[in-house]
């Protein structure tokens, strides 16, 4: 009884702030799941992990800026938006190819045993910790990580971003009028500017439980939970094992429905848990 009080204030603690974007809390409430406890200022990867009775606590230290930008617009032929190489077939589609690939190369996407007998240019380090990728004839995505501890990372967002106007001038030169989102209030379908808080969860999340698996503080977590636990791991989210015998239950915010097994919800509901191990919710405004 005193554990269960204890693990109620934590929660109540816990729950009495904002959503917490950068960390994932993972509740191993499942039967036959125990936890050791986890050594303070553990860190795998860049995540700091941490650990209260049989809850697991994630934190991120690395978020994301993506921009993407869709250039549509500029192409002549739908053939050319459908199949890449049939932009060949329409000279001036073919000649916005050509500036593109120029733009490419100017902001280090070449390799420097090119045999082509344009030289690879130097390029200002900060723009190349922006990993810009050309993923159709007509889309580019542009990555750029915001971290403390890292040579490829930026300080902050605005370092980030402040760079990403150099990439767009860059962009110009080649006369091609169009430009990577640098403010969030300009979203569009496809050309747009996001933050996420805890990049590559899903990837991380499963690297983390498994080497926790691996070096004997996780006991019972089959690699069926790991693969669950990360599927569903997101920013900002905490997870939980509901058994069927709880259900009907909802997810205090979205109103949907739970299902039995490992559910994911927001990191700053009140969660509690009655005699019978079933979860109760409380969503907090």
């Amino acid at each position: 009884m005193k554990k269960l009080i204890i693990f109620l204030l934590l929660f109540n603690f816990l729950s009495a702030m904002p959503q917490l974007p950068n960390r994932i809390t993972i509740i191993l409430n499942k039967n036959g799941i125990s936890l050791k406890d986890i050594p303070k200022y553990t860190k795998i990867d860049d995540i700091d992990v941490s650990s209260y009775k049989n809850t697991i606590f994630l934190k991120s230290n690395t978020s994301t800026l993506t921009s993407t930008l869709d250039l549509r617009r500029f192409i002549h032929s739908k053939e050319c938006i459908k199949d890449w190489e049939s932009c060949n077939n329409n000279r001036k589609d073919e000649m916005l190819m050509v500036r593109l690939n120029e733009f490419y190369r100017d902001i280090g996407n070449c390799e420097e045993d090119d045999p082509s007998e344009n030289i690879c240019p130097k390029v200002d380090k900060d723009i190349r910790k922006w990993r810009v990728f050309w993923e159709r004839s007509w889309l580019f995505r542009a990555n750029a990580d915001i971290c403390q501890d890292n040579e490829f990372c930026f300080l902050s967002n605005k370092d980030a971003i402040d760079t990403l106007k150099k990439i767009n001038a860059i962009l110009h030169k080649h006369h091609i009028d169009a430009s990577f989102p640098t403010n969030y209030l300009h979203n569009k379908r496809y050309s747009h500017l996001t933050l996420s808080f805890f990049p590559d969860a899903k990837y991380k999340v499963k690297e983390v439980l498994t080497k926790l698996k691996k070096d004997g503080y996780l006991i019972g977590l089959s690699s069926r939970d790991i693969n669950q636990i990360s599927s569903i791991a997101k920013g900002g989210k905490a997870i939980l094992y509901i058994p069927k015998k709880c259900l009907p239950l909802k997810d205090p915010y979205r109103f949907t429905p739970l299902k039995s097994g490992w559910n994911a919800i927001d990191n700053n509901a009140r969660i509690s848990f009655d005699s019978n191990g079933c979860p109760r919710f409380q969503a907090l405004k």
